[in-house]
């Protein structure tokens, strides 16, 4: 990763490479500000007609156009040098990101395990099966060995009641009819056929290989 001394100098030299470019350009503006103020010497001194004197002013705005030119040079190649340290420093930010990222991911696919990863989401898979499988076998156990049986004593007891607190007279006809209904042989535990019996058995040893 980039050091902190190190960005802090990339960041002294950029800075002073954008001083100079600046002022570089200061100066080469200043010296054509010059030169226009010249020119309207030298054309005044003609208007008044004191050619020498227009003559030396003419010299002087000659040397120092030729000096302008110069510093406008200097103006660029200051700029240029900025760009060029601008571009520099970003590149060596942007390289140590790339190696901080670089180790990052060297570090995440040393820990990555994709054997362990896939053993564990087969042992998962694997497992809700079991467990489904598991929930349905005792289902349907909890469904054939269980029943609601009435028998025809509490049924009468519980019409008895139900005529008591209405202040009715239970006839006898009522308690013949509802005996009549109800068949004794239902009302007994229904044994598990022997088809039923053996795939409950062989869904229990599927389970247990």
């Amino acid at each position: 990763m980039m050091s902190n001394r190190q960005l802090a100098k990339d960041l002294q030299l950029e800075f002073q490479a954008r001083f100079n470019a600046k002022q570089a350009r200061r100066e080469a503006l200043k010296a054509q500000k010059q030169d226009n103020e010249l020119k309207k010497q030298i054309q005044n001194l003609l208007k008044k007609g004191e050619t020498a004197q227009a003559a030396q002013k003419a010299r002087m705005l000659l040397a120092k156009q030729a000096i302008a030119a110069q510093m406008d040079q200097a103006a660029d190649m200051a700029e240029l040098s900025l760009a060029q340290i601008q571009a520099n420093n970003a590149m060596n930010r942007m390289t140590a990101m790339m190696q901080a990222s670089s180790r990052t991911m060297a570090r995440a696919q040393a820990a990555a395990n994709p054997e362990r990863t896939l053993l564990t989401l087969e042992q998962f898979r694997a497992q809700n099966e079991e467990y489904a499988m598991s929930s349905g076998i005792y289902q349907d156990a909890l469904t054939q060995s269980t029943s609601v049986q009435v028998s025809d004593d509490a049924v009468q007891e519980l019409l008895g009641k139900l005529a008591d607190d209405a202040g009715l007279q239970l006839g006898a006809e009522l308690n013949a009819a509802s005996a009549s209904k109800v068949d004794p042989a239902s009302m007994q535990k229904e044994e598990p056929s022997q088809e039923v019996e053996d795939a409950l058995q062989q869904r229990l040893r599927a389970l247990r290989a």
